[in-house]
């Protein structure tokens, strides 16, 4: 397995990881997820991490097949115990259903 941040041309493999695990997950709720309401709204938002706002890593086999994701946003938090201190917001961690369990999100 491998680790790599994903560019633009991953996209399209993650966005159905995510759809499988959000349909797995008990937090499958547009009120607590109003920018994931859907597959393109869920594409435009890796795109934004991509594109600066954060970064997503992908979970590689050896032959570069995506098994799984973690997508974080890069926050600079105003008040609070973080100060103003950069920090990172995890947004998902997923895995491909038939890589779960195989530890790839440890």
């Amino acid at each position: 397995m491998r680790i790599r941040p994903a560019t633009p041309d991953d996209l399209d493999a993650v966005v159905p990881i995510w759809r499988a695990g959000l349909e797995w997950s008990v937090h499958d709720h547009p009120v607590f997820r109003p920018h994931l309401a859907d597959d393109a709204a869920y594409r435009a938002h890796l795109a934004r991490l991509v594109d600066g706002a954060g970064v997503v890593l992908l979970a590689t086999d050896d032959a570069g097949a995506v098994l799984g994701h973690a997508d974080l946003e890069a926050l600079r938090a105003p008040h609070g115990h973080y100060g103003a201190t950069p920090c990172a917001f995890l947004h998902d961690l997923d895995a491909r259903p038939d890589a779960r369990g195989a530890g790839i999100g440890q």
